[in-house]
């Protein structure tokens, strides 16, 4: 680390947002403008319809914009800017983030207040309503089960103090660099959900802390790139918490949650969706389940195939 002064890059992935890329963009700047780090900011691009790199470096000349012809989902578009940077420390940051001040200095004061830590996150509040997003997970022995207990609450003292957390929150999480190269980057088995979970993991099992730093706040729209309850969100989460916990969990704690998810998660899952009016998603949680079985991972054809 450079002395006094770490730099940071800066990394947001763009699917189809030009403007909502735009709108997080005139936020970064306008609100680090006094930031005593030194930045650099690289959107990637990730399969857009169209070329809206060349548009975001048209607008902001001072960002490193790359293009992807293909959408390499949430990992493979962060680690394409991340493989590029050296920078002390790497900040990920969701494009339809917005920030209105300096969220940076905090973050890295607490790296500086502990070398054991190796992820910071902000506290997260919804741009719409300021109630929290994320003030810190939780966890059951079989993480069939992650929380978020401060989620949809108002803002107050409570979630004011920093706490360890078992994961960062992948809409916003800053890393440090020499974290990535002791425990690689972002894992290409999930495409969407559950990248920064099980990023998370690695890092605890290699030594290193995980924060939820107050002092740092963003605001976050949330699922702007793929909705709310989508089909497609239900896929992919019922997979990928299935991945995750083969991928994270010791062999027989992870048999005990493929049980708990095949055989009481999804049937119970299945009959709220249908008590719920919402029989369009029993499809594609049951197709998740079905393809983990498969042992299939990565991009998934049939969830980006799905209606909404």
């Amino acid at each position: 680390m450079k002395q006094n002064r770490p730099d940071i890059a800066v990394v947001t992935v763009n699917y189809n947002g030009l403007e909502t890329t735009t709108q997080m963009l005139q936020s970064l700047f306008a609100a680090l403008a006094g930031c005593p780090y030194p930045f650099r900011v690289w959107v990637v691009d990730n399969g857009s319809k169209t070329n809206e790199a060349a548009v975001l470096a048209q607008r902001f000349p001072q960002i490193e914009a790359i293009r992807s012809e293909e959408n390499r989902g949430f990992a493979g578009g962060n680690n394409l800017a991340m493989e590029k940077t050296d920078a002390d420390f790497i900040l990920l940051l969701n494009n339809d983030i917005i920030v209105r001040n300096d969220f940076v200095t905090p973050l890295v004061r607490r790296f500086e207040q502990d070398d054991r830590a190796g992820i910071v996150s902000p506290k997260i509040l919804d741009y719409e309503t300021g109630t929290v997003q994320f003030a810190g997970y939780t966890t059951n022995r079989l993480m069939t089960r992650i929380t978020n207990p401060a989620f949809g609450k108002k803002d107050s003292e409570r979630f004011s103090t920093a706490v360890q957390t078992p994961f960062a929150h992948g809409a916003a999480l800053m890393i440090r660099k020499s974290v990535i190269d002791r425990i690689g980057p972002m894992s290409l088995r999930y495409f969407l959900y559950f990248e920064e979970l099980d990023w998370s993991v690695k890092a605890v099992r290699a030594g290193y802390r995980i924060w939820m730093e107050p002092a740092s706040q963003v605001l976050h729209h949330g699922s702007r790139t793929v909705g709310g309850l989508s089909r497609l969100k239900i896929y992919y989460n019922t997979r990928n918490r299935l991945i995750f916990a083969r991928e994270t969990l010791p062999s027989r704690t992870a048999w005990r949650s493929f049980v708990f998810q095949l055989f009481f998660s999804l049937p119970k899952n299945c009959v709220r969706y249908m008590r719920n009016g919402q029989k369009r998603l029993i499809g594609p949680a049951i197709r998740g389940a079905v393809d983990f079985l498969r042992g299939k991972e990565g991009y998934a054809p049939y969830a980006h195939r799905s209606r909404p």
